[in-house]
């Protein structure tokens, strides 16, 4: 997955959960809804690069997406599942880029006519 489309992938797996979880909550997916608020506010600024992924802020959108990502497999969103573990992996690779241990391997090119 491209980390320019993490941002929107955030956006659809959480419509796709609050779908899923429906209105009426219980005290077994009241936590996750909740739990997607918080993984919403945490992530929407880091996921859409305004903001650096340091390792407090990515740690918790890491853990956040992952119990989302369980939660979601219980509902029976296997797919919905997926792209919170996409959007775990992606917040990883950020945050290594981030400190450092993952290296930039693009070139930009500049041509002057």
């Amino acid at each position: 997955m491209s980390p320019d489309s993490l941002a929107v992938t955030m956006d659809s797996a959480i419509t796709e959960l609050k779908t899923l979880l429906g209105d009426e909550l219980s005290l077994s997916t009241e936590w996750a809804a909740q739990a997607t608020s918080r993984f919403e506010t945490a992530a929407r600024t880091v996921l859409a690069r305004e903001k650096p992924a340091v390792i407090s802020d990515a740690s918790r959108i890491r853990v956040m997406a992952l119990c989302l990502a369980a939660e979601a497999l219980r509902l029976g969103g296997a797919d919905l599942s997926e792209k919170f573990k996409q959007i775990a992996a992606g917040i990883t690779w950020l945050e290594a880029r981030y400190v450092g241990s993952d290296l930039p391997v693009e070139v930009i090119v500049l041509a002057l006519s």
